[in-house]
């Protein structure tokens, strides 16, 4: 085998790995990186789902090469537990229940990133690569579970702020109607005016002594003579 092959193909899931801060795209884009380099024409990412009855239980992250596969995306599916491994390993001829709906595939590299995602490309024949399909990708593997793990973090502080920026919007809005309510039921008469004299608003005191509205695009010259 050409060494500068194998060179070339870690360079590239390398810069691959390391081009993405968010979990899903970073599966997503590794994923299509997988296939273009090991002739697989289809692939998955899957989610175990820690702490259930069923350990064989998973969760689709993202698909490439299959339509139907594709439409599963999110969902909860059991897998044949010949599927999970610790190693990379090709698999012939096992059952892979959900993952071959149109029974076309027999060949399966499983590729587990971490204790809690696999990669599995999927293929109707072995492919003819170049590449030692089940040593090359040790490193990038590990490399993948590290930068999975950085990604589920940024992930989580970004939900956390977005969740506190929602919270602190919706305490200004509350404040902002609030206030608005406040205004509009002072008896005194509320006004305001910008630096050149502008008549910008006025309370509902004020409007019904002078017959403005605050809606009222003629709101100046309604007011010209205050």
């Amino acid at each position: 085998m050409n060494r500068e092959i194998v060179l070339t193909v870690l360079y590239d899931l390398a810069l691959t790995i390391s081009s993405e801060v968010e979990l899903v795209p970073l599966l997503d884009k590794t994923l299509r990186r997988f296939l273009y380099h090991t002739g697989f024409p289809a692939g998955v990412v899957v989610e175990k789902e820690v702490g259930e009855v069923n350990a064989n239980t998973a969760r689709l992250i993202t698909a490439n090469g299959n339509y139907a596969l594709s439409a599963l995306l999110g969902a909860t599916v059991v897998l044949p537990g010949a599927l999970f491994g610790e190693k990379v390993e090709l698999l012939d001829k096992v059952e892979l229940g959900v993952l071959n709906l149109d029974q076309s595939y027999t060949y399966c590299l499983r590729l587990p990133v971490g204790d809690v995602f696999t990669i599995f490309l999927l293929s109707p024949r072995e492919p003819v690569v170049e590449l030692p399909l089940t040593h090359i990708f040790q490193p990038v593997l590990a490399n993948l579970a590290k930068a999975v793990a950085l990604c589920r973090k940024s992930d989580e502080l970004r939900a956390s702020l977005a969740q506190e920026r929602d919270q602190a919007l919706s305490e200004i809005d509350r404040d902002r109607s609030f206030l608005n309510a406040l205004y509009e039921t002072l008896p005194d008469l509320v006004w305001l005016k910008d630096p050149e004299g502008v008549y910008l608003s006025c309370n509902a005191s004020f409007g019904r002594l002078y017959g403005a509205k605050v809606s009222e695009n003629n709101l100046q010259n309604r007011l010209r003579f205050c």
